[in-house]
């Protein structure tokens, strides 16, 4: 039985195949770990959805706000009832009653 000694071809053929095999798995790693990786990537689409949903939170607040803001500059109404709700005011004559808060009995 004799044994084949490789040649230098197959040799290089094999230290070859074995650098692009090294080469594949640090070009995956690096893509799968990297700053732009897949892992990065992730988390900035779930950064931006979250982002998304504050910025139509913030739209629907914000048009809130302004029809608000018009009825206060047209309606002498809104104005009024403002007024008593936030600043508790009322009218010359009127009289304000407070009534206690009802809490249930404790058992």
């Amino acid at each position: 039985m004799t044994r084949s000694v490789p040649s230098p071809v197959r040799r290089r053929e094999k230290l070859l195949l074995g650098a692009l095999v090294a080469l594949g798995f640090a070009i995956l790693a690096f893509a799968l770990f990297g700053d732009q990786g897949w892992r990065e990537v992730r988390r900035l689409r779930a950064e931006r959805d979250q982002l998304a949903a504050e910025i139509e939170h913030l739209t629907r607040r914000q048009e809130a706000l302004r029809r608000q803001v018009a009825d206060l500059k047209g309606d002498p109404l809104a104005i009024e009832a403002r007024a008593r709700s936030d600043l508790g005011m009322v009218k010359p004559g009127e009289t304000v009653y407070l009534l206690p808060e009802h809490h249930a009995p404790k058992p």
